[in-house]
């Protein structure tokens, strides 16, 4: 009989903490949606940007919002969820029935993790693609070059390309270095990748002697490359845009070519444990649903609650960057601030007590 009341509470809960996030995170996504709304209407009007094709990038970026506010939507769900039950005094009535607060709490636990393995697949399967074909979107209406500029190491020559738009690169220089020293570089307005090959129209050749600095102008050529498609797609990419499988494979290709993988590694340690950024956000709200209703409102517990868990949320962003600033491993960037808001959680929860 006790089994099944617990059932029946921790569905009730699971159910309360569910529908809560997710209208707290249609909320923040229409929010966000409207400024990045307000911000291209900016570039309206440049080149063929068109309000059809802003909405159309909007309706693609729309995953990638999504996915990057989840953490926040989880937080607000559980101080508005719990919160009302809190208001209501239910969650007093189940504390006086007996129910644990790790008990009361086990429903809005599985809601989490719910959450969280949508947001894996979401940032696995759907937003690497459809941020691709947003940038793709946005990049063709206004004419620009979609892709950051990138450095790279093919054939034992160090690379450098300013921008990208699919497999054709503009600004590309090819460093070849013998014995730590610069040879020759080879710059070139214009590149594109065709398989194996980079194939160059036009180029100016630097050769560096000891004498002299001698330029020669040529005709189109292709240079053979270990870069394919998929590198440079990754390359002209965001860590944090792309899957977990993408981004190991990266990882492995820059340290067998003795590049820097610091970033990428981040990005992989980040996604591997977002579940438990999910997890310190509900125990960051738990203090404000079980401390002393009577002392503050719902709608002051609320606002303190979001205020602190988005100051301790930025905070830990900023964390992982600085970690890495500092040459400490990855995987210390993305689990440290974890530890942190755990810790800083269940210590409100205890001063909340």
């Amino acid at each position: 009989m006790k089994f099944k009341i617990y059932k029946k509470i921790d569905l009730y809960v699971f159910i309360t903490t569910l529908m809560s996030s997710f209208f707290a995170l249609l909320l923040l996504t229409i929010i966000e949606s409207f400024f990045t709304f307000l911000t291209e209407l900016q570039a309206l009007g440049n080149s063929d940007y068109s309000i059809s094709k802003m909405l159309l990038y909007l309706l693609y970026d729309s995953p990638n919002r999504i996915h990057r506010i989840i953490p926040m939507g989880l937080l607000l769900g559980v101080l508005i969820g719990l919160g009302q039950l809190s208001a209501a005094n239910e969650i007093s009535v189940m504390r006086a029935a007996g129910l644990s607060k790790l008990r009361i709490t086990f429903g809005a636990i599985m809601a989490t993790i719910l959450v969280s393995i949508v947001a894996l697949n979401l940032g696995e399967f759907v937003v690497p693609p459809t941020k691709k074909i947003a940038e793709t979107i946005q990049s063709n209406a206004k004419e620009i070059r979609q892709g950051k500029g990138f450095w790279a190491i093919s054939n034992k020559q160090i690379i450098h390309v300013s921008a990208t738009q699919g497999v054709n690169l503009s600004g590309i220089s090819f460093y070849n270095v013998q014995d730590n020293k610069i040879k020759s570089i080879l710059n070139a307005p214009d590149a594109y990748l065709n398989h194996k090959d980079w194939l160059i129209k036009s180029s100016t050749l630097k050769t560096i002697t000891p004498e002299a600095i001698i330029l020669t102008q040529q005709e189109e050529q292709s240079l053979p490359t270990v870069i394919d498609q998929r590198a440079l797609s990754a390359l002209s990419s965001d860590p944090e845009n792309m899957a977990m499988k993408e981004l190991w494979r990266f990882i492995k290709y820059l340290e067998n070519n003795g590049l820097d993988a610091s970033q990428y590694r981040l990005a992989f340690w980040v996604k591997t444990f977002a579940p438990f950024t999910n997890l310190s956000m509900l125990v960051i709200a738990l203090p404000f649903v079980f401390g002393n209703s009577r002392q503050k409102g719902l709608g002051t517990k609320l606002l303190l609650g979001i205020l602190i868990g988005l100051g301790i949320y930025l905070g830990s962003q900023m964390l992982a960057h600085f970690i890495l600033l500092y040459n400490y491993l990855p995987i210390f960037g993305a689990i440290i601030p974890i530890i942190i808001s755990l810790g800083l959680g269940l210590l409100f929860f205890k001063l909340a007590s």
